[in-house]
């Protein structure tokens, strides 16, 4: 998250060298929890940091750090913030007041795919086939990604007619995806919950891998990390900058970098089509959650 945060400040710090009035914006962030759980200990030092760069452009950078997505949410509603990053669950659970308050959507592509594709893997001793093989037994996901638990504890519902949490034995997080596969390789945990692309990588620089896990499951490709968006009234030479700026990203001095640390492919607009299909995936989960809760 930290390298994140560095390349939207790089964004809006060129957009200051090609418009008028001096560049000043407000974004704000979760000092927590999926977007910030590796950046907490740094936060300080990085909000200085970036104060600092923006000042050295001539412009005027303010980042604020937020408890909950509510608090959050609230300030940009309330105009003390322009930008801001939700994750997804709170997005649809606030989208009738979100679409009437924010407006230009959008996300990074980390991956080879636009929308990753989950895979649900296991030891291929268990013989599993479905989401009804978790029961009573262990599973190992990327700590803080929602997008990972969401479709665990969706599938769960579905297979189990009860929560992830309540049909495994154990929910294992650790900071890297090639770790929780490595977990079900060295019988740490029964089950794994990786991106497509991870599990591609992985299998082919370990080709052992395939010998004793099997991909029991795939979801739909139509996840993404986050969604971003802009408060409505915010000026249009800011937005229509910050994309064009996205776009040419590779063209920008010293950009290179920035992409090979973050190992992502591109910054995109979310569409409204896009976003009905996501609104009934959640739908469907909370409609679940609250029928087996």
């Amino acid at each position: 998250m930290k390298n994140l945060i560095k390349l939207l400040i790089i964004f809006h710090l060129m957009t200051s060298l090609y418009a008028e009035p001096k560049f000043e914006s407000k974004f704000g962030f979760l000092s927590e929890g999926t977007l910030l759980s590796s950046f907490k200990d740094a936060r300080v030092a990085l909000k200085i940091w970036l104060e600092d760069v923006a000042t050295s452009y001539d412009g005027k950078l303010d980042i604020e750090f937020y408890d909950t997505s509510e608090s959050l949410y609230s300030a940009l509603k309330n105009g003390e913030l322009e930008m801001v990053i939700l994750d997804l669950p709170f997005f649809f659970k606030n989208k009738k007041d979100i679409f009437e308050n924010s407006d230009n959507f959008w996300s990074l592509n980390m991956s080879d795919s636009k929308y990753p594709q989950y895979y649900l893997i296991g030891k291929k001793s268990l013989n599993a086939k479905d989401f009804k093989g978790i029961k009573n037994k262990t599973i190992s996901i990327k700590e803080g990604d929602l997008g990972a638990s969401v479709w665990l504890d969706k599938n769960s519902l579905i297979n189990n007619k009860e929560s992830s949490k309540k049909a495994l034995k154990e929910i294992i997080l650790k900071k890297k995806e090639s770790t929780a596969i490595l977990n079900v390789f060295f019988n740490k945990s029964d089950f794994a919950i990786v991106r497509k692309e991870t599990w591609d990588i992985s299998s082919e620089l370990n080709p052992s891998l395939k010998k004793k896990i099997a991909v029991i499951q795939k979801s739909k490709k139509i996840h993404i990390p986050f969604i971003g968006l802009f408060r409505k009234n915010t000026k249009s030479l800011t937005i229509k900058s910050f994309f064009s700026l996205s776009q040419d990203l590779n063209k920008i001095k010293g950009s290179g970098q920035i992409i090979t640390i973050l190992k992502f492919h591109s910054l995109f607009k979310v569409d409204d089509d896009y976003l009905k299909n996501l609104d009934k995936y959640y739908d469907e989960y909370f409609a679940l959650k609250k029928k087996y809760k």
